[in-house]
């Protein structure tokens, strides 16, 4: 039985294309999970930035899983849907390690990518702006003359590119399921328990859920509680079906 997170078994609006010999296809609702997230922007050009942002990054979110998989021999298809993306292997990753770092490299590519954005914005003479939201870091890359509204439509899409890459790789690292650090933490889990230990996974994945569900209610963060939420419903499903299946097993 799938869970909520899962992504429905219809081609139904979608779009296929080859990227450098790598199937992709994207399915229609990852726009629209795109477009709602979109409307923190505030004007019509940030829209638009962003829906490309969120396409180019978490594709080559994607496409770091891809290359570490291609490192171990493996090929696999790229999936673009309303949660972000999955990179689907051709078989199941044998050893933990393989899993773990296949699980990892989605996270660096974001991390490196955002690295280079600010290098580049840094050889342009831009002025990189730290400060700190609760626990959270929070950059802000200005023009030269320090003011946010005189860089125009180029640094609005060096911030929106930031951004995604950034808190997209930084939240995939949380060990909530089916995020990046969610699988990792299954990987290891199952290394010491091959029975129960996806059944741990998911345990983990609800704490750290309703953890962030807390901050966001904390923080006045609708969007945070809404997602999280989501996740915890969805992890939950799978603690149910992972305790049939040890019952199963049992028997």
């Amino acid at each position: 039985m799938p869970t909520i997170v899962d992504c429905p078994q219809s081609n139904l609006g979608e779009w296929r294309f080859n990227l450098f010999g790598i199937p992709v296809a994207v399915k229609w609702w990852f726009w629209l999970a795109c477009g709602l997230t979109a409307t923190s922007q505030p004007t019509t050009e940030g829209i638009v930035i962003w829906l490309a942002a969120c396409f180019v990054f978490v594709l080559l979110h994607e496409i770091g899983h891809v290359l570490e998989l291609r490192a171990i021999g493996m090929y696999s298809d790229v999936l673009l849907y309303g949660w972000g993306g999955l990179t689907i292997p051709v078989r199941p990753i044998r050893g933990t390690w393989n899993r773990v770092l296949a699980s990892l490299a989605g996270p660096a590519a974001g991390f490196c990518a955002a690295t280079l954005l600010l290098v580049g914005a840094a050889a342009m003479g831009a002025h990189i702006l730290f400060t700190w939201k609760t626990l959270l870091p929070v950059v802000v890359i200005l023009p030269a003359s320090g003011d946010p509204a005189g860089g125009g439509i180029p640094f609005l899409a060096l911030n929106i590119a930031f951004f995604v890459n950034f808190y997209w790789s930084l939240a995939n690292l949380l060990p909530v399921y089916p995020l990046d650090g969610g699988q990792v933490a299954r990987a290891l889990f199952e290394q010491r328990d091959p029975y129960g230990g996806r059944r741990k996974s998911l345990i983990l994945s609800v704490a750290t859920s309703i953890g962030i569900v807390l901050a966001g209610v904390l923080d006045r963060d609708g969007y945070l509680v809404v997602i999280f939420a989501i996740l915890a419903v969805a992890s939950l499903q799978g603690i149910e079906q992972a305790g049939r299946s040890i019952n199963r097993w049992r028997d």
